[in-house]
């Protein structure tokens, strides 16, 4: 909201400087753009979701061709030159053992187990966000959480074909694909769809999984205080830093090719 106040660009190009990152940087940088320009709303999550999608899908294979094997040779090249004269171990308290024997965290398959957590904790988040519509926005609880019950099961189906189907293909694309073809104008579950899921503000999801973030990171805050005050720092001019960029990239794409 500073940015979209102090620094002239499109509020288009802030929505897609948004996509670029996590979903949790993306929702907390669109709620208060949503909030400056309502009339702009719904192209506003239009530009994030595809801009999100489209990063998420397009870093990883970035991430596993260039940007690891670069790093790799770059560490390789400056490491005897300006690295530590001591070799990096794993930390001591870090007990490896534990995720090795953790079915849910070694196993790439789809089992009943997995089933059953993402099931739970998606009806759970489902009645939070359907709870928080209902004190924020005076909608139907019964309406908010039947919608968000249809986006739990296309998140299981999507995240299930992603295991089941041997492509290695992101979940996220199977969730999108899956997503898109039933609110399709004509399919058959399109208006149903719509009628629920409309009911859904995107700022109230946004509220509830970053309340979720904020307590997965407060059950980390010992490894999370090992950052330290200059990890921080370096972090917000980081994020800052690819926002900023982002949107200023964005806004010149979007001039010239004339679109605003």
């Amino acid at each position: 909201s500073i940015s979209a106040s102090m620094i002239t660009m499109h509020p288009y190009a802030y929505a897609m400087a948004s996509g670029v990152g996590s979903a949790s940087m993306n929702a907390a940088a669109l709620a208060p753009l949503m909030h400056m320009f309502p009339s702009m709303a719904t192209q506003l999550e239009a530009f994030a979701g595809c801009s999100n999608l489209l990063s998420f899908c397009f870093g990883i294979y970035m991430c596993i061709f260039v940007s690891l094997p670069l790093a790799e040779r770059m560490y390789t090249a400056l490491a005897p030159h300006i690295g530590r004269d001591h070799e990096i171990s794993l930390d001591d308290d870090y007990d490896i053992e534990e995720v090795i024997h953790d079915q849910y965290a070694t196993t790439e398959d789809m089992t009943v187990g997995k089933l059953e957590r993402w099931a739970t904790f998606l009806i759970l988040f489902s009645i939070t966000v359907a709870v928080g519509n209902f004190i924020g926005y005076h909608t139907s609880v019964t309406d908010a959480l039947i919608g968000m019950l249809m986006i739990s099961l296309i998140t299981i189906v999507g995240m299930s074909l992603e295991r089941i189907i041997p492509w290695n293909i992101p979940g996220i694309i199977y969730i999108s694909l899956i997503g898109i073809f039933v609110a399709i104008p004509g399919v058959p579950t399109a208006d149903l769809l719509v009628r629920f899921v409309s009911q859904i503000d995107l700022t109230t999801i946004c509220t509830a999984f970053l309340a979720y973030v904020g307590i997965a990171i407060g059950n980390d805050w010992d490894e999370f205080q090992k950052i330290g005050w200059k990890g921080i720092i370096i972090t917000l001019i980081v994020i800052s830093g690819t926002y900023l960029c982002s949107a200023g990239i964005a806004h010149l794409t979007l001039v010239s090719t004339g679109m605003i």
